[in-house]
């Protein structure tokens, strides 16, 4: 059974960057549309290891098994959820005690900027989403950039155009 976190070096862009590209969300055939990730009998990715064992099987959709996966890649353990259950996962008892808590928009910047894991998930009916902060571009250091499997795969887009109208009803989180 894998720990739910990894103790870590102190955090920073490039890790957080690094963890990004190690999963390749914009070439990776595990994150093409119409496929679950784990829907595969070829061997696992060499992302798909954690310190050397495999993660098992994500069985859902896209953007949650690509979320896992990253805060996976970067020492931290959730559990397989679909990104509506996500929603609720990160505000609940469970998550505050493995070090989750919620913030706002200006601290989710200053926090996916300075390299830490900020979660963006949205409930919606039928099905939600669920992205990760990552760092902004230079050009615009105050937004919100969000990396995420789904509809539209990304590697670094503007939090409010890869969740649309759910942006406003998004709640954010972040780990140390």
């Amino acid at each position: 059974m894998l720990p739910d976190s990894e103790p870590q070096e102190p955090r920073s862009p490039p890790e957080l960057q690094a963890a990004v590209v190690d999963l390749d969300v914009m070439n990776a055939p595990e994150f093409a549309k119409g496929r679950l990730l784990g829907d595969t009998t070829e061997a696992p990715a060499p992302w798909a290891l954690w310190n050397g064992q495999q993660y098992g099987v994500i069985p859902f959709t896209r953007c949650n098994g690509y979320a896992r996966l990253l805060l996976l890649r970067l020492g931290l353990r959730v559990p397989i959820l679909t990104a509506n259950r996500y929603f609720d996962w990160f505000a609940s008892p469970e998550a505050i005690n493995r070090g989750w808590r919620s913030i706002d928009l200006t601290a989710a910047v200053a926090r996916a900027n300075a390299g830490f894991p900020v979660v963006v998930v949205g409930q919606e009916a039928g099905h939600g989403h669920i992205a990760i902060g990552v760092p902004s571009p230079s050009r615009d250091p105050s937004t919100l950039y969000v990396t995420a499997a789904g509809a539209t795969n990304t590697a670094q887009m503007r939090f409010v155009d890869q969740f649309g109208g759910l942006a406003p009803r998004c709640r954010l989180f972040t780990h140390d």
